[in-house]
């Protein structure tokens, strides 16, 4: 997160199928799918705002506690991994905090992509010459552009180059954003947006229609699209999605500037000691008591440099602990969609026993032998399961109707447990 910084700025919205440039004057949106095809005709400064597109970025809410935003920001370190479909690589994200006060904490809006997106965009527009002063999700120009008219609660929607965007604003902030099927069918937005409120939790509410869309039955109606609004108000919205990379090296630079000037004001400790004695050479034994002084300040300024780098080393080994213990190769309900989305024809699944670090049992019913060896077959051509076994399987009779009754165990790649084995220890 960045600090809030008022003014216009050029805007380059990314996927990997389009690009779209705004100046910071205003204006429509010049496209290509190219960088420099989109941002050299649209005539941009170097610096700009990277916007990820909506299909290339996500937007969640989450209750996080009533501290300052640092400590929040380690807290969603460890939550990131559960609130977004990002199952591989690693997270880039940032929060902007609402005014909703409940028991679970303050709620935030957590914006986020994966790390191999962000370093792509970046890479694209470091190719063209173009600096990235922030990044942020494209979906965030809904909230400058209802914070334009000063509306607090609707629903955004907006044709755009990927489809039928719907942003939720809620109490000033971005609740969710999704990208529907593109239609001007008056009735068929407006079941989208209901569907939109409906995913989150709210009743259906009030609809802005922006890049001046015709919607009869919107509330509020806006010429300017999102992205011109994203770049009205430039870094004025305080969110820059960072890769961790990012944030690591700018704690560190930040650490190195501290202990920078600590040295300096070693230095300027020794200089002013050495001119103390020269103008009062008087009084030596006075100026040797204040040189003690001084040389006594260097050295407690070194050892708060050597202890603010050694503090940016612990955190950095705690931070990488952390990232490999909660990002597991693959999540709990991936595994589950997978074990029942594999069961053929004349099978059905009647228990899962799924734990972190251990082997998943499966077991299940089907009418013969053929449809358990179908299964077992589907399960051992799935590159995310390995060692997959048939335990038992069983003749039984269900009301007369001759059935197997079947176990199946298997490992799920990646499945690691939260902590090491001690040795000698049985898995």
């Amino acid at each position: 997160m960045r600090k809030s910084i008022p003014g216009a700025m050029p805007v380059i919205e990314w996927s990997a199928k389009h690009v779209a440039a705004v100046p910071a004057a205003g204006g429509s949106a010049s496209v290509s799918d190219t960088v420099s095809g989109a941002a050299d005709k649209a005539g941009l400064a170097k610096a700009v705002v990277l916007a990820l597109s909506r299909r290339s970025a996500f937007v969640r809410t989450t209750h996080v506690p009533n501290i300052n935003e640092r400590e929040i920001t380690q807290v969603l370190a460890l939550q990131v991994g559960k609130l977004f479909p990002i199952t591989q690589g690693k997270v880039a994200y940032d929060f902007k905090l609402g005014t909703e006060l409940t028991q679970e904490g303050r709620v935030a809006s957590v914006m986020a992509t994966s790390d191999e997106t962000l370093k792509l965009a970046k890479e694209d527009l470091a190719k063209a010459g173009y600096h990235v002063a922030a990044c942020v999700p494209s979906a965030l120009g809904a909230l400058a552009l209802a914070g334009s008219l000063n509306i607090t609660d609707c629903a955004v929607v907006e044709i755009g180059f990927e489809g039928l965007s719907v942003d939720i604003v809620k109490d000033g902030l971005l609740r969710y954003s999704r990208v529907a099927p593109k239609t001007e069918d008056p009735e068929a937005i407006q079941d989208e947006v209901c569907r939109t409120y409906s995913s989150v939790g709210i009743a259906c509410g009030p609809v802005l229609a922006a890049g001046g869309l015709n919607l009869p039955t919107a509330d509020y109606h806006s010429r300017t699209s999102t992205l011109e609004a994203l770049a009205g108000v430039g870094l004025g919205l305080g969110v820059n999605v960072e890769q961790p990379e990012e944030v690591a090296r700018r704690e560190a630079k930040q650490a190195s500037n501290r202990a920078r000037f600590a040295a300096l004001l070693c230095v300027a400790a020794v200089m002013l000691g050495a001119l103390a004695f020269m103008d009062r050479s008087d009084q030596s034994a006075a100026v040797d008591t204040r040189n003690a002084e001084w040389m006594a300040n260097s050295r407690s300024a070194r050892q708060e440099r050597d202890a603010a780098k050694q503090k940016a080393a612990n955190a950095k080994v705690i931070s990488d602990s952390v990232r490999r213990l909660f990002e597991p190769a693959q999540r709990s309900s991936d595994i589950l969609v997978l074990i029942g989305n594999s069961v053929p024809e004349g099978a059905w699944i009647t228990g899962v026993n799924y734990d972190r670090g251990r082997v998943v049992q499966i077991r299940g019913t089907a009418v013969n032998n053929q449809a358990v060896t179908a299964y077992l077959e589907a399960l051992t051509a799935q590159e995310r399961f390995r060692d997959v076994k048939l335990v038992f399987a069983n003749n039984a009779t269900i009301e007369q109707t001759e059935v197997v009754n079947f176990s199946i165990s298997a490992w799920a790649v990646g499945n690691l447990p939260l902590e090491d084995v001690k040795k000698g220890a049985k898995r």
